[in-house]
């Protein structure tokens, strides 16, 4: 079964389909294909949403779930005023490579520790999800870790990720300098 983005593409105008309203921007399952648009020849297919509401689609209507990781920001965690998209946080420094930024982002993704307030960063950070959410829930994970695998810098030569930082102090006390990845719906 393939997960789906569902839009539902609202102009404006009074709608027959509520539900198609309130399910917009959900994970989908695609159950098959029920046809096609007599007079566009688009396909449709039979959907279920992680609540059990089942509707039709048109092809346009269905998006992948494919998603991108940004870098938002480096700083003290201090500094930091958060995202409402899933990001992560992990501490760098000048020494900081591009490997070790993307296997420290993996192990945030593997302890679930992505923080957020949208349906994405609930279903990247939950231990458990609700039931009808498992497959949305894995192709989510598998997108942000294909995301976290593209992370490349704009220089391909370069090796560190941030050598723009300060020399590290020698005090203990000195804060960690943290950087935020926000992970967003590729386009």
């Amino acid at each position: 079964m393939t997960v789906k983005k569902f839009t539902y593409a609202d102009y404006g105008t009074p709608s027959n389909y509520p539900a198609h309203i309130a399910h917009s921007g959900q994970y989908v399952s695609v159950l098959a294909r029920s046809g096609e648009n007599e007079e566009t020849g688009e396909k449709i297919y039979r959907i279920r949403a992680a609540d059990g509401w089942e509707a039709e689609a048109y092809e346009t209507e269905l998006s992948r779930v494919a998603l991108e990781c940004a870098h938002a920001e480096t700083c003290l965690p201090d500094y930091w005023r958060g995202h409402h998209l899933p990001h992560v946080s992990i501490p760098v420094n000048r020494k900081t490579t591009v490997g070790q930024v993307r296997a420290a982002i993996m192990d945030e993704l593997r302890q679930g520790a992505v923080m957020g307030s949208d349906l994405e960063a609930r279903l990247l950070s939950a231990d458990m999800v609700r039931p009808g959410e498992e497959a949305a829930a894995d192709a989510l994970t598998k997108a942000a870790y294909a995301a976290v695998r593209r992370i490349r810098l704009i220089n391909p030569r370069a090796r560190l990720a941030f050598p723009h930082l300060p020399a590290e102090a020698d005090d203990d006390n000195e804060s960690t300098v943290h950087a935020y990845f926000v992970f967003k719906d590729a386009e």
